[in-house]
This record gives structure tokens, sequence and C-alpha cells, in this order.
């Protein structure tokens, strides 16, 4: 079973961030690590008396740069935050900085606050599900297709050229999503991997299974996604493993341990909790 972990733009300093993903690179147990996306500290006002954030894509530009081994990539950039097309641009460059080791994680966004407050329309959820949609069109094509033209409700494109293309054969797309009518028909049509919070065995399986119908419907093979499932951990990993076996044997092939503390010593805690699953 695969094993990632996942730091916060919002966690601090650039050197508290570098310190932890030098030492996950350092980690064979780690076979990646992400980043969120926010404008601000997502736990800001309730949980934390600062606002400060980093941007994903300038971050994950250069940790490419300071790892050599690690896949890395976002968990999940939000939609509505970029035009589709700056963010195809900026998952090759990172791809490239990376020698092939970039995965582009996309969702639809959630967070009110950060979009009212930088006057960013975070749509109803209707229209926020429509634009990602098109958007997930749209790098689908911009990654992989001589020109893209399109015309949608949300983006146009007209005979757009999007060179150079990435390093590895494909970049992945990773879709986080738990909307069983239609975030997980978009998973079926574009991903090549599915993200999902920890659901419990119950919940994953069944959407594992709802997956599976809309893959069966438009003639993809299911096991072409893969799947993983997010963990958050504070200061301790007691419960970890099992949690973990538990979602494997119902169908998880992606542990990523959200590391709520940015700490070397935690992540080899992580590490040492998931050595034999």
């Amino acid at each position: 079973m695969k094993v990632s972990f996942k730091t916060g733009v919002h966690d601090g300093p650039w050197e508290k961030t570098l310190a932890v993903w030098r030492a996950a690179d350092e980690v064979e147990r780690f076979d990646g690590g992400w980043v969120n996306d926010h404008l601000y500290n997502p736990f800001y006002p309730t949980h934390s008396d600062s606002p400060w954030a980093f941007d994903a894509f300038t971050l994950l530009a250069g940790l490419a740069r300071e790892t050599t081994r690690l896949r890395l990539g976002t968990m999940v950039a939000a939609n509505l935050m970029r035009h589709p097309a700056v963010v195809a641009r900026m998952a090759v460059t990172i791809d490239h900085l990376s020698n092939g080791r970039f995965d582009l994680g996309l969702g639809t966004g959630w967070h009110e606050r950060e979009h009212a407050d930088f006057g960013i329309d975070l749509l109803s959820v209707g229209g926020r599900v429509d634009a990602f949609e098109e958007a997930c069109e749209v790098i689908t094509s911009l990654l992989n297709d001589e020109v893209t033209t399109f015309s949608g409700e949300y983006y146009q494109l007209d005979a757009a050229r999007a060179e150079p293309k990435a390093v590895q054969p494909r970049i992945p797309i990773v879709i986080g999503a738990s909307g069983e009518l239609r975030m997980l028909r978009i998973v079926a049509r574009y991903a090549d991997h599915w993200n999902i919070d920890d659901p419990g065995p119950e919940v994953l399986a069944h959407k594992i299974e709802v997956l599976g119908r809309h893959c069966a419907e438009m003639g993809r093979d299911p096991a072409e996604i893969e799947h993983s499932v997010q963990f958050w951990v504070d200061d301790t990993v007691d419960g970890l493993r099992d949690k973990v076996v538990a979602l494997r044997d119902v169908g998880a092939e992606h542990a990523v341990v959200s590391l709520r503390r940015p700490d070397p010593a935690l992540l080899e805690a992580v590490a040492e909790a998931l050595a034999e699953v």
C-alpha cells in the first residue's frame, strides 16, 4: 500500500515546511507528499489567530527543487481560484522542475470565507460542480492535446496551444470527491487517482461501488483509478495503523497522512506505524 504525507500552506515559515519534506525524501516508506490549497489558513479564525498562508503551486515549485525522490502534488487545488489554463501551465512547469514527479490534484473548493473575502465567487453547489467539470476537460486537453478549443459556460478557449508538455508521459489527475451523483462521475471520466477524506470502511466500500458503476457506464476499467484515503494526525499516531488496515481491506490503495503539526519526528512516527501495512 502506498503511503504519502501532507502539509499545509499555512504551516509556518518556509524553513519549517522544508525540514519536513527533506526528512521525508530520505524515508523510503513515503511515496510522495502533498500540500493543500488555501488563500487563508483554513482554521482561521476559529482555531487559529492568523490567516497566514503561502501559495500552493509556488510552494511546490520550491519543494520540487529541494527533493529528489518524492512525488509531489496538490491535494487539492481549489478550482475557482485560478483559470484552468493557468493551472495547466503551472502543473507542467512544476513537472519540469521536479523531473516528472508532479501529480495534479483538483477539487471544487469549499472554504466560503476565503472566497468571499478575496472576491472570488464560490457559486452555488451545482454551479461549482458545473465549472469544475468544464475545468477538468480544459486541463486534460491542455496537458495532452496539441490544440484546445472549448466553449463552455465558464471557460472558453480558441485554438489554444500549451507547450511544452510534461516530462512524464502523462501528469496524473487526482480528484478529491465524495458526491455520488456527479462528482464520482467526473472522477470516472477524468481521474487517474481519487481521494476521499477518511470515510470509514462501510462508506468507502459503498463509494467504490458507486464509482465502479460510473466507470462501467463509460466503458472504463475502474482498476485504472487509484483509491486514496486521507487521514489526520495531531501529536500521536495511536490507532492510525488500524484505521489504514481497515480501509485497505475494503479497497483503499494509498494512505495520505495529513500532519496537523509539521514535524520530522511525527513524520518518522507515521512511517514506523505504517511500515508493514
